[in-house]
């Protein structure tokens, strides 16, 4: 159901939240795959994961519970993709173009994400010319995951600040300048996944991950 439509059956049945503004954010959850050293010399092949079997539903309700999405009446949505660390490279190194951020594929997740109420959202087509490696069913793991954020604008920031502050992201010890639109510095978004959500990671994709994270905003919010 487009955004705007969505609004309007919410106001029409619950005039209070016409002063409400309903937004779309997508995040991107940056990771850390924990490569063995035999991997990493290419003693031992790296790990490949099938995209379509993937029980993203089963992942997402996982995330949304452990940082409390319905607590603060957010929802969550995934997508049926994500974005690996060889797409990322070969962009830094210019031999594919586009932005090291993944910000165009957050964008071309956000018109698919106003478009359906599909969960996952179904974005691997619209994806496939992005990527540099684009056989899902065989790919890198993930290093950037997407997450569809929808709620109302105040409490889609409010679980964003709650988030970064269980992953112990620097940037939520400034929370003036956190949605102020200040250019911070890159480490004010590093953070640190607890054990539990390293563990789901590494169930549903099969490596482990490190540690770190990174939470950042992909799209300026699209407020109906």
């Amino acid at each position: 159901m487009p955004l705007q439509e969505r609004l309007s059956l919410a106001n029409l049945h619950c005039p209070s939240l016409i002063f409400k503004v309903y937004a779309v954010l997508i995040y991107g959850l940056f990771l850390a795959p924990d490569f063995t050293p035999e991997m990493e010399r290419g003693i031992e092949p790296p790990p490949y994961v099938d995209h379509d079997s993937i029980d993203w539903l089963a992942l997402g309700r996982s995330l949304s519970n452990h940082f409390e999405f319905s607590k603060h009446g957010v929802t969550l949505r995934l997508a049926d993709d994500t974005v690996d660390q060889v797409t990322i490279q070969m962009r830094e190194f210019g031999v594919i173009q586009g932005p090291i951020d993944c910000k165009d594929f957050a964008e071309a997740l956000l018109g698919k994400a106003e478009q359906t109420d599909d969960n996952p959202v179904p974005i691997q087509d619209a994806w496939r010319s992005l990527h540099h490696l684009n056989d899902r069913a065989n790919a890198p793991p993930p290093v950037m995951m997407p997450l569809i954020l929808e709620g109302d604008h105040d409490d889609v920031r409010e679980l964003v600040y709650t988030m970064m502050l269980r992953l112990r992201v620097k940037a939520a010890q400034h929370p003036e300048k956190l949605f102020s639109g200040e250019k911070l510095p890159e480490d004010f978004y590093q953070g640190y996944l607890p054990d539990s959500v390293r563990d789901l990671f590494a169930s549903h994709f099969g490596i482990g991950y490190k540690p770190y994270a990174t939470l950042i905003s992909l799209n300026a919010d699209r407020p109906g």
